[in-house]
């Protein structure tokens, strides 16, 4: 069974939860003795990548626009918890202009095709994509089967990715049209807003789908909630394997008290 992290995910969440009243989350030094007594390549931390937003950006501008930076000191501790896992048989991958979520689909779909077990640890809805492949733990898909999250979120919206959807078009009516999900995404890829406005949408959707500017709008929106598909090349140049060493794995951690 191979584990890969969604290590920013996973990280950021548990630092924000470090407040008083909260439970107290796994120290960084948990973490680390955690991950060496698993075999080495068994675990995978996956981070995004330097600018790794701008692929997403330049097909859909505001895509998480609304975003504010990881704080510095959240930040500080993630990258030391990076350092301390280069000291473990932990592997670690961070491709340039990728985000996470696009090497943990391209690393699942690799597994997948060698008959290899894996689950996936995020909170993430967007890796229901990618349920028939592996196991999610932390996902809630909200009811959504996974076939269809990527169109849900394009037509529902996503605050957390500042994906706006369709006005006035929310979950309750998104249950409704069910039948004619297969419609409507082939009508978004196409950019047919003839075939969408056939669909029996209520008039207010309607009369968003009119406007050519907005169906460009909706195909964007549903071509940024897929996965994509990390080229081998860059893929490869972005694994590194960690090497067991406690002594210096501490050494680290301990100075800054950890």
């Amino acid at each position: 069974m191979i584990h890969l992290y969604d290590g920013n995910n996973i990280m950021r969440r548990q630092f924000e939860a470090a407040t008083w009243g909260a439970p107290k989350p796994m120290s960084l030094r948990m973490r680390y003795e955690q991950a060496c007594v698993k075999p080495a390549g068994s675990e995978i931390w996956c981070w995004d990548g330097y600018l790794h937003n701008e692929r997403r950006r330049d097909i859909y501008s505001p895509y998480k626009t609304n975003r504010t930076p990881t704080p510095e000191n959240i930040f500080a501790q993630i990258q030391l918890f990076r350092d301390a896992l280069k000291h473990s048989p932990v592997t670690q991958v961070e491709v340039s202009g990728w985000e996470a979520d696009d090497v943990i689909g391209t690393l699942v779909r690799r597994l997948a095709a060698r008959g290899v077990a894996c689950t996936v640890h995020t909170n993430d809805m967007d890796y229901g994509q990618i349920a028939h492949l592996c196991t999610l733990n932390g996902v809630n898909l909200k009811g959504v089967p996974p076939r269809w999250i990527a169109l849900y979120k394009a037509m529902c919206g996503d605050t957390s990715d500042n994906i706006k959807g369709i006005p006035g078009f929310g979950p309750g009516r998104w249950g409704e049209m069910e039948p004619h999900w297969p419609a409507i995404e082939a009508g978004i890829r196409a950019g047919s807003k003839e075939g969408l406005l056939g669909l029996p949408f209520k008039p207010a959707v309607k009369a968003w789908l009119s406007s050519d500017e907005n169906i460009d709008l909706l195909q964007a929106m549903l071509i940024v909630t897929h996965f994509q598909n990390v080229p081998d090349d860059e893929l490869e140049g972005g694994i590194h394997h960690g090497v067991l060493d406690r002594p210096a794995a501490h050494a680290l951690l301990g100075r800054f008290f950890l």
